[in-house]
């Protein structure tokens, strides 16, 4: 599955693209459906999660690595010389994309949520006093929390071994990613399993260069994209344990209101597992409880 304009395009409308995906995944499989995504990756499965109750359902776990959860200031100076992607001005702190999808509760759903970071990240800021990556009502990580002075930048949170094994507690046990649980060794792991030093600098080199090369030759608007009319709704509150994660009346009236803004995208239908580095990075896994 590859999102579009390589993901840099309307968030809004990746996040369709990431709602063909789950709900596939949960049909075919009959089981949950755990998410980790990447930078802007983040981002798209959230907004799922937030305006389609069915995917709330149907989601088990969500991490994030890396994600602009409330924006960074590295898209507010791209975007100053007034053209820049329509995802870059959604990332945009203060944008209305951003408010839309952080309004209200933050981790809706009976959805375990971990956000992974790190401080020394070069293109999500700020990190501090607070970072723009933590989400309220998730388990939040950073890297440097767990091992201090350890450096990790933006790209290297994909193949950092402490991450990994953050993921990796969070993909095989009930709930979020607990720090308790990670191994007494931790720090001594430099990359994740299957990674080589020298294929760790060629494949930052290669991501690097597609990174730059994706946002100078993308297509820029002058502005943000317009909000969809469903996300000037107000969902519904989460249900309690037990209930049905969205009402007939609810779907309803979403539905409705996102046939009348959004085109409908489709998927195409060749997709599968995969991690897609950079702003646009997600794996999409069954996880068996």
């Amino acid at each position: 599955m590859d999102l579009p304009e390589r993901a840099l395009g309307d968030i809004q409308i990746s996040s369709e693209y990431v709602v063909y995906a789950v709900k596939r995944l949960a049909a075919e499989t009959g089981l949950k459906v755990s998410v980790v995504g990447h930078s802007e990756g983040g981002l798209e499965p959230r907004w799922a999660i937030k305006w389609w109750p069915e995917v709330r359902a149907a989601v088990e776990d969500l991490v994030t690595l890396a994600t602009p959860h409330h924006g960074t200031a590295v898209t507010s100076a791209y975007c100053a010389s007034g053209a820049c992607t329509p995802a870059a001005w959604q990332m945009r702190p203060g944008s209305r994309f951003l408010e839309a999808l952080n309004g209200g509760d933050e981790t809706p759903g009976e959805i375990s949520y971990t956000s992974v970071y790190t401080l020394t990240d070069e293109l999500v800021q700020p990190q501090v006093p607070e970072s723009t990556s933590r989400l309220e009502g998730a388990a939040n990580l950073a890297v440097q929390d767990l091992c201090p002075g350890r450096p990790v930048d933006h790209i290297g949170m994909v193949w950092d071994g402490v991450v990994f094994e953050a993921v990796k507690d969070a993909l095989t046990h009930p709930g979020p990613a607990n720090p308790g649980r990670l191994p007494p060794d931790l720090c001594t792991r430099t990359l994740m399993p299957g990674v080589e030093p020298t294929e760790d600098a060629a494949t930052y080199l290669k991501a690097a260069s597609n990174l730059i090369l994706a946002y100078a030759t993308g297509r820029t608007v002058p502005e943000e994209p317009a909000l969809a009319g469903y996300a000037q709704l107000e969902p519904s509150p989460t249900p309690r344990t037990g209930e049905a994660a969205g009402t007939p009346r609810e779907e309803e009236r979403l539905e409705q209101g996102r046939r009348a803004t959004l085109p409908a995208t489709g998927a195409p239908p060749g997709w599968g597992s995969f991690l897609l580095l950079l702003a646009s990075g997600l794996l999409l896994r069954t996880v068996r409880r």
